[in-house]
């Protein structure tokens, strides 16, 4: 019984680095998605309309990538 729970100990960091990787992959993937998608919009608010272009999607994008960065430079002093 004290060997598992030793072992799980010893796995909790290298678990937790392999489920903070996959955290900050899958909020990158997204915002690249919505990045495109955005793009993709803004491409065709600017045929309809050369006067205004909305870019507040981009902006969020870019408050959440630096709401993940913030957050991987805590968890790396952390580690």
């Amino acid at each position: 019984m004290a060997d598992n729970f030793s072992a799980t100990v010893d796995d909790a960091p290298q678990r937790l680095r392999e489920e903070w990787d996959l955290f900050q992959k899958e909020v990158i993937d997204e915002a690249d998605r919505l990045d495109r998608q955005n793009s993709d919009q803004v491409d065709e608010v600017r045929v309809q309309s050369q006067d205004e272009v909305v870019d507040e999607p981009r902006q969020t994008i870019l408050q959440i990538r630096k709401k993940v960065s913030d957050l991987n430079q805590k968890f790396e002093a952390w580690l």
